[in-house]
């Protein structure tokens, strides 16, 4: 049988608001706890979350047959967050995501990651909470 694999999705993500300025360093670390926790429920077992360092995250969305099927699985993520965060104290948290689709964004993890943090700058320059496919060289509005 030759099946045809689906691809997959690289999202980067970045919170919106300045947390650690915000609230302080170790407020800010409860913040990014209670970040993490719902955001891999967000995207289930099956998906990978990570975070790459200060607020920011990457996830790994697999089997993705079309970019219609990674922007459902992202609408997901700001669903996530529409409950305050006991840490945040009444701050909102949001994220401008940026999204890339294997293969038709690159091959390389290197190169999914560069485009999908690209497409998320695009969406952080034009507002916050916004989602952003890459499309060479500018995010396409999702």
């Amino acid at each position: 049988m030759n099946r045809k694999r689906a691809g997959v999705a690289i999202l980067y993500l970045d919170l919106d608001e300045a947390i650690n300025d915000t609230l302080g360093h170790e407020a800010g670390d409860a913040v990014l706890g209670e970040v993490s926790a719902r955001l891999q429920g967000a995207i289930g077992d099956i998906d990978l979350a990570a975070r790459l360092g200060g607020d920011e995250f990457a996830v790994l969305v697999e089997d993705v047959s079309s970019e219609d099927t990674a922007r459902r699985a992202t609408q997901r993520i700001p669903a996530a967050f529409s409950d305050p965060l006991e840490s945040a104290q009444g701050l909102p948290v949001s994220f401008s995501i940026g999204m890339s689709l294997h293969p038709a964004h690159g091959d390389s993890v290197e190169e999914l990651l560069s485009a999908a943090d690209q497409a998320m700058y695009d969406a952080k320059r034009s507002g916050q909470g916004l989602i952003r496919v890459w499309s060479n060289g500018a995010g396409a509005v999702t």
